[in-house]
């Protein structure tokens, strides 16, 4: 009887053998269909991208690294006006975007300058003589300057 018992038994094993090799081959039908050759090269070109994004942030890194060693901040803190025991960065960060529209304003004011002297055929003219003193424009050139002005 014992081979009986035995043989029931490996019965039973092939069965559940036989039930696990076809549950293996479905799941074996899907990593193929998700691993198609479409997928692979879309995965390809993904790899691809991912590669070239980490090389450009590679080389963003290099250069800010050298632009960082090279930058002198306790000196241009210092140039800016920091005071020792202050932030140098805390002080760049606020002091350069002042300077920056500082630096517009003039622009604009030398922009308008420029256009003063290529326009104008007369200057204004300061007399100090008196107490108070008298700004002499003559007319026909204030209201060319009033229109420039208006234009923008």
């Amino acid at each position: 009887m014992s081979i009986l018992v035995k043989y029931a038994h490996l019965l039973e094993q092939n069965e559940a053998l036989v039930k696990e090799n076809i549950a293996l081959r479905e799941e074996l039908a899907e990593v193929k269909k998700a691993f198609s050759p479409t997928f692979v090269r879309e995965l390809h070109a993904e790899c691809l991208n991912l590669k070239r994004e980490n090389d450009t942030l590679k080389a963003w890194k290099e250069s800010a690294l050298s632009l960082n060693a090279e930058m002198d901040e306790q000196a241009l803190a210092k140039m800016l006006g920091g005071k020792l025991g202050h932030s140098c960065r805390k002080i760049i960060a606020e002091k350069v975007p002042m300077l920056v529209e500082e630096n517009v304003s003039l622009r604009e004011d030398s922009q308008m300058l420029n256009w003063l002297l290529d326009n104008c055929s007369t200057f204004v003219t300061v007399d100090n003589s008196g107490s108070e003193p008298e700004i002499y424009i003559i007319e026909a050139t204030r209201e060319a300057i009033k229109a420039e002005i208006e234009k923008g």
